[in-house]
């Protein structure tokens, strides 16, 4: 291998370190997931495996936006600031990082209650952390200790890793890596817009099967939650944008396209809806 290739992967190896590991927590996520699921996924009669391969579209997009600052920091700037740029890094990536790890263990419980992942019921639940700790109290301490024990690792394996992987990259001269920028920050862009369509994928791109449980296998956590924040704070709670209609129309519709026909006025969407499941 020339030494110009050499250079070029030494400039870049601490990204690839970045986006290798997160890949690979995320698809770890799925991996703990998907067992615990298993038997309700064959039920469906949908190819559960496919959640893994349309993952990592979503996977792309956060890896991608949690690159960027990295790129930056390496690529453009001078060999005099490898020190501080150093430092900085190794605290952004141990803080994204023990982020997903924590937020890919608390999926594991909330989607045993809600068959969902990470979502706006869990950022209103914020809201009242005097029953979060309490909830914390009174259910298991497996999870609990298990999560604790896996973040620690995670911490002290991080700050070993990062000690010099973010200074190896100042060895390339600044020009080569600056040349190195533009073409990464394009592959970049690609990758969170992921879609070559007139808008970027969001969260309705992981619904790739008449399955819910796939569907909700196929995110991972930090995308669901950020993309829901990101919805909160740009929409909030106004509905209007759905438009307007008469709640007696409203019922009116659903009640014909549901094909209902009793005539409770208290219920009046109350209807036998056999499984289509055998158990």
């Amino acid at each position: 291998m020339s030494s110009k290739n050499e250079g070029l992967i030494q400039a870049l190896r601490p990204l690839l370190w970045l986006a290798t590991g997160l890949f690979a927590l995320f698809s770890l996520g799925r991996l703990l997931l998907f067992p615990s699921y298993y038997d309700r996924i064959l039920e469906s009669g949908v190819n559960g495996w496919g959640s893994f391969l349309y993952g990592l579209r979503m996977d792309s997009i956060v890896v991608s936006m949690l690159l960027v600052l990295p790129s930056l920091l390496l690529l453009a700037s001078p060999r005099f600031a490898s020190t501080v740029v150093n430092a900085v890094l190794r605290i952004y990536s141990l803080l994204v990082f023990l982020l997903a790890l924590f937020l890919e263990c608390a999926t594991v419980p909330f989607f045993a209650e809600y068959d969902s992942r990470l979502n706006d019921m869990f950022i209103n639940y914020l809201a009242y952390p005097q029953e979060i700790f309490g909830t914390i109290i009174a259910t298991p301490k497996t999870e609990f200790v298990v999560t604790t024990i896996l973040m620690s690792l995670a911490a002290v394996l991080l700050l070993r890793r990062t000690r010099t992987i973010f200074t190896r990259a100042f060895d390339v001269h600044l020009w080569k890596r600056l040349a190195l920028l533009l073409p990464v920050l394009l592959i970049l862009a690609l990758g969170i817009r992921s879609s070559f369509g007139h808008r970027p994928a969001n969260l309705s791109d992981a619904i790739q099967s008449s399955s819910h449980l796939v569907n909700e296998i196929t995110k991972n956590s930090l995308h669901s939650l950020g993309y829901t924040i990101y919805a909160q704070a740009k929409y909030g709670a106004d509905i209007s944008r759905y438009g307007t209609m008469e709640s007696e129309e409203a019922i009116r519709r659903v009640r014909s396209r549901l094909n209902i026909l009793n005539t409770e006025q208290e219920l009046p969407f109350m209807r036998v809806e056999p499984t289509h499941f055998p158990s």
